[in-house]
């Protein structure tokens, strides 16, 4: 099962933008982290982040607020960040101790947008920061070459110099991604519906030459020769059957099951990435 879709990439490398665009294109939900630093300029509370206090963070760490836990979490010049547990596919927008809480987590995949040091540096000039916050920017840079050494990466773009390309890289990922998801929840699916723990047992199956008078086996047939085991196709579906002298099952209880099975898997096969 695919739990979530984990981002990362050190400040300027343009992972935020290409998340958004792959948002607005997929059926797919960020999952939006908590922190307890001041927004930037142009930052919407619940959109971008969730900004709390540092008392609120602490009591979300030690599960005093109902609702509320954390799947990973990590500080930064005395900032707190922090993603919540979901129960569906989420993507996750993570700095480089945040991703080290995933390493042996199953159901991930992680993508990794690196990106020249001194584009970085410009790009971070230009949002405003100071020559002190850009050198802590700096280190941390360096430190996301060590990632590479120690998760293995299902995804690794440069995106020093052309965003546009990058984006296309991402969404053709997330193509395949959506494919491969709707076939193993089809592969699941037949594997649930006919696996079985004893050999196979063939009197779940209507003898279809009983139906026409034609099997000559009879009792030693290894088919069913009970109709009433079997939903009545002309009662359910076209809702013109014989009624009484129908054979068949008028049970809904003998559809409900399949149906639930079916709506399911539909769901799934739709939607890869809920």
């Amino acid at each position: 099962m695919l739990n979530g879709i984990i981002f990362t990439g050190p400040s300027g490398s343009g992972k935020t933008t290409i998340i958004k665009h792959i948002i607005n294109t997929f059926d797919i939900q960020l999952s939006i982290s908590y922190t307890t630093r001041t927004p930037r300029k142009g930052e919407i509370d619940g959109v971008d982040y969730f900004f709390i206090n540092k008392n609120m963070f602490l009591d979300i760490i030690n599960n005093k607020i109902n609702g509320l836990e954390l799947e990973e979490y990590t500080k930064f010049n005395d900032t707190f960040y922090g993603s919540l547990k979901h129960d569906s596919c989420k993507i996750y927008d993570l700095e480089f101790e945040g991703v080290k809480h995933f390493i042996n987590k199953k159901g991930f995949i992680f993508i990794y947008i690196k990106i020249d040091k001194k584009i970085v540096i410009n790009r971070l000039r230009k949002r405003g920061m100071n020559e002190i916050e850009i050198s802590k920017r700096c280190a941390m840079h360096d430190k996301f070459d060590e990632l590479n050494k120690i998760i293995k990466f299902d995804l690794i773009i440069d995106n020093s110099y052309d965003l546009n390309n990058s984006i296309k890289i991402v969404e053709n990922f997330f193509n395949k991604i959506g494919l491969f998801v709707k076939i193993s929840y089809i592969f699941f699916f037949l594997f649930r519906r006919f696996k079985r723990k004893k050999p196979f047992n063939y009197r779940t199956l209507l003898c279809k030459f009983y139906l026409v008078n034609a099997c000559t086996k009879g009792d030693e047939c290894c088919y069913s020769h009970n109709l009433n085991e079997f939903p009545c196709k002309a009662f359910f579906i076209r809702n013109n059957c014989r009624r009484k002298q129908c054979m068949f099952s008028h049970d809904p209880s003998t559809l409900d099951k399949l149906d639930e099975e079916i709506e399911e898997v539909e769901t799934k096969i739709e939607s890869p990435f809920i």
